[in-house]
């Protein structure tokens, strides 16, 4: 008689990841923000440096944590997407996709919705505009969209700059009012009453506007010399932006009008990022 065969239980098989960075055209963000004085090629320049700041950032994630990446902006952006994209080294494959929708809360909702109907059984969705975001927050949200519903990370302003789902709840999204200092309550609110469970981020801050990329700049943070110096360079070429601080990585030598002017040759970047 043959023993009996024993039946042991498979591994479960890692779930489906999506991260979908959420952005615009520079020149939305230049009417919906005041980065940049309003100017469309110096918002596009700050903005495309923020994007390859934030790639840096996914791709360490990504290593340690498989998921793959939606960039979900207007159409008419997707070919400075595409330029951002191949400037990076070892950049990462990614889907583009546009924008459905007149407003901001419906572009938001068809990206989640999109990626769920995609067969993605986590989604974790950023904007733009939050530099402290460590590749640790985004392995953190995935780990913790295992137990829980719903991942949040709180902005100092009043918004989130994630947010992470097992599945699109047209429902969470009720009487938000887009863009304000109210949106972190509401959503919360809609968390409680569709008795979803939570699970907070650290409180971040993200960059509205130029005074909050000066403090930015001139914050403790451990990419904030490599991005700085980027941002800078990007900024003073184009005459674009008054300093009222000294950097910590450049020498007192260089804060005269006349050496201002320019950026110092020896760390311009050797390509375009636009």
């Amino acid at each position: 008689m043959r023993p009996p065969e024993l039946h042991r239980p498979q591994p479960s098989s890692p779930p489906r990841r999506a991260l979908i960075l959420f952005t615009s055209h520079p020149v939305k963000e230049a009417q919906r923000k005041q980065l940049g004085g309003g100017n469309v090629e110096k918002t596009q320049q700050i903005y495309r440096a923020f994007l390859g700041h934030l790639l840096k950032t996914i791709t360490a994630a990504q290593r340690q944590t498989g998921f793959d990446i939606i960039v979900a902006s207007d159409e008419a952006d997707q070919g400075n997407i595409e330029k951002v994209f191949r400037h990076f080294p070892g950049a990462p494959g990614y889907t583009f996709l546009p924008h459905a929708g007149s407003r901001f809360g419906e572009k938001f909702e068809y990206a989640l919705d999109d990626a769920f109907h995609r067969g993605y059984q986590q989604v974790a969705i950023i904007g733009n505009d939050c530099l402290d975001l460590t590749p640790q927050l985004l392995n953190d949200t995935f780990c913790q969209l295992v137990q829980n519903d719903v991942v949040l990370g709180p902005a100092a302003d009043g918004g989130f700059y994630l947010l992470g789902l097992n599945a699109f709840t047209p429902a969470l999204f009720r009487e938000m009012s887009w863009c304000g200092a109210t949106v972190f309550s509401q959503i919360s609110a809609n968390i409680a009453r569709l008795k979803l469970s939570l699970n907070l981020l650290p409180c971040l801050a993200d960059i509205d506007d130029d005074r909050d990329l000066k403090t930015w700049l001139a914050a403790p943070s451990p990419d904030a010399e490599t991005l700085a110096k980027h941002i800078l360079i990007v900024l003073l070429a184009l005459h674009s932006f008054h300093l009222y601080y000294q950097p910590p990585f450049l020498p007192k030598t260089h804060l005269s009008k006349r050496l201002w002017q320019k950026p110092p040759p020896e760390i311009l970047p050797t390509s375009p990022l636009c």
